[in-house]
């Protein structure tokens, strides 16, 4: 009740208005009165302040408190009025409540009268929260984004907001007239199990099918509640929420969950302190830890302690800027044998672009490290080049005797035993030779077969503008799901061979056409020689045949 109430008080005895006014301060009414004698000063006084409650006589002089009562109903209906009259009867007291009267107290029993206004103010009090409660109710029911709908205990709606039109494709005057078995799908298992639930227990939470207007099916979750309205009436709210995209994320979920638990690589999740959050079934198979012995701990428990502290400096800031790190480690299993990874380390952010986690996927690439160790190391002990190619950084990295190869034997090393494919075939002599270079590493590259073999010949321009010829023989390395990586070979200086190979066809070539020569010369010389004979052979014979019988044996 309000600390100090105005209360306009009709009376025209002085004496009942001083006793009234007595009377209310020894209980307590803080108030301040204003009276009024009669119908003038009443018409005017009313229109002067808010009052929070009117006290009337019932018979004055030259007005009648049911005709201030109606006035003030009129007027300012809001204002509870209350008769305090010593004539008022009880028929003319049924009447005054009739007419909107909250209460009426007799002159005789004046101890009645405060709290009768305490009475009236409560209800007063009382029903300005009911409508605060009905307006914010109101409020809710129409801006909520949940559908809500009302409805009695034998299904039939009677009230639905806005979302739930939105939500199930009719409008509110076609959903009132709909019973709730029209909107839920009856054949979903889960509807008896909820319905037995909210029986039993007054109210209900779950998820359930729901049926648009067009017939299709939606999942919801479904909160449903059975009270009783002021008739005593059994009613059921329900608050539902459309989970079709929650559904569908969740189903992502699993696919992406699944797929994660049986990937061919390691996945591990850390906070960012770098503590593991997660590792999947292929990265405890590998490092031979359980699940629960890495929870909690730093990645570098994996490690063997060969990075330096700046290799992981730089790891950690190219992560922490936002961006993908890639790299290798040479780790240690749980056992304490070493191993080595290939890792892509990127931060996980979330909507607002905030990094909240770290991923890092990694292959087990330990055979292919001890593989190129042992080409490498034949090669160097042949002294031929040994090279890789990396299929997604595009470049090619080699050895000290390769180097020496393509540069030149007299050029002195700078930089590191890096290339990139483009300059690579720069220095090629030809672009056939770019070409077919590009063809067989094509070849490889999408060769099905894991034991693919490759072989070519390529000519180099070195720094000394020498041209070197080089033979190449290279191997591809795929991954588990089959896609070629890195293509590795050897390569050697077949310069040398390939002058001794020109001098030897240049000196078949001599010898091939000395031999001309001289079988050209022998004809001609025969030609020249059978000419004079065959005259002189004819002459013979024709002198032989004409003196024949002019000579003796």
């Amino acid at each position: 009740m309000k600390e100090n109430l105005q209360i306009l008080h009709l009376e025209d005895v002085d004496l009942d208005a001083e006793i009234i006014k007595n009377i209310l301060f020894e209980e307590g009414i803080k108030c301040t009165l204003t009276r009024a004698t009669c119908k003038k000063e009443y018409l005017s006084t009313i229109h002067q302040s808010e009052y929070d409650v009117i006290l009337a006589d019932n018979s004055l002089p030259d007005y009648n408190g049911i005709s201030a009562l109606k006035y003030a109903n009129e007027l300012k209906p809001k204002i509870p009025f209350i008769f305090v009259s010593g004539t008022i009867g009880e028929e003319r007291a049924v009447e005054a409540l009739r007419y909107g009267a909250k209460d009426y107290v007799h002159k005789h029993h004046l101890n009645k009268l405060a709290p009768a206004i305490q009475r009236v103010m409560q209800e007063v009090e009382l029903e300005r929260e009911l409508k605060e409660s009905e307006t914010k109710y109101r409020s809710f029911f129409e801006n909520s984004i949940d559908a809500l709908l009302f409805a009695s205990a034998e299904g039939k709606i009677f009230s639905a907001n806005q979302a739930a039109s939105i939500m199930l494709g009719y409008t509110e005057e076609e959903l009132i007239k709909l019973e709730t078995e029209d909107i839920v799908d009856i054949t979903d298992p889960q509807l008896s199990i909820f319905l037995s639930k909210r029986a039993l227990n007054g109210k209900a939470h779950g998820e359930l099918t729901m049926v648009r207007k067009d017939g299709r099916r939606f999942p919801v979750e479904l909160s449903s509640a059975i009270f009783k309205d002021s008739k005593d009436l059994e009613l059921a709210s329900m608050i539902i929420r459309d989970i079709t995209e929650r559904k569908r994320s969740e189903n992502e979920l699993r696919k992406l969950s699944r797929a994660v638990d049986q990937s061919s690589v390691s996945i591990i999740i850390t906070n960012l302190k770098g503590e593991i959050e997660y590792a999947n079934p292929k990265a405890l198979e590998i490092t031979g830890y359980k699940l629960n012995e890495l929870i909690g701990k730093n990645s570098r428990i994996f490690s063997s302690g060969d990075k330096s502290k700046s290799e992981y400096k730089f790891l950690w800031e190219t992560i922490t800027s936002g961006k993908e790190w890639q790299g290798e480690f040479h780790n240690k299993k749980k056992s304490g044998e070493f191993f080595w990874e290939s890792a892509a380390i990127s931060p996980i952010v979330n909507e607002e672009g905030k990094i909240e986690h770290y991923l890092a996927i990694k292959e087990d690439i330990t055979e292919r490290k001890k593989l190129e160790t042992d080409l490498s190391s034949a090669a160097e002990l042949a002294k031929l080049g040994y090279w890789e190619y990396d299929v997604y950084s595009d470049h090619f990295t080699f050895n000290d005797q390769y180097y020496r190869l393509i540069h030149g034997s007299s050029t002195e090393k700078q930089g590191g035993n890096t290339m990139s494919a483009e300059e690579f075939s720069k220095r090629l002599v030809h672009s056939e030779d770019a070409s077919m270079l590009a063809n067989a590493l094509l070849d490889a590259i999408s060769s099905p077969n894991p034991e693919f073999l490759g072989k070519e010949e390529l000519r180099v321009l070195r720094d000394d503008g020498e041209v070197a010829n080089v033979s190449v023989q290279f191997k591809v390395l795929k991954d588990s799901s089959g896609r070629t990586y890195i293509v590795y070979g050897v390569n050697q200086d077949i310069t040398e061979q390939k002058h001794d190979e020109k001098e030897l066809i240049e000196a078949k070539e001599r010898a091939e056409q000395s031999d001309k020569l001289k079988t050209e010369f022998l004809a001609q010389m025969s030609h020249e020689i059978r000419t004079p004979l065959n005259v002189i052979i004819g002459n013979s014979d024709f002198l032989e045949e004409m003196l024949a019988d002019n000579m003796d044996s």
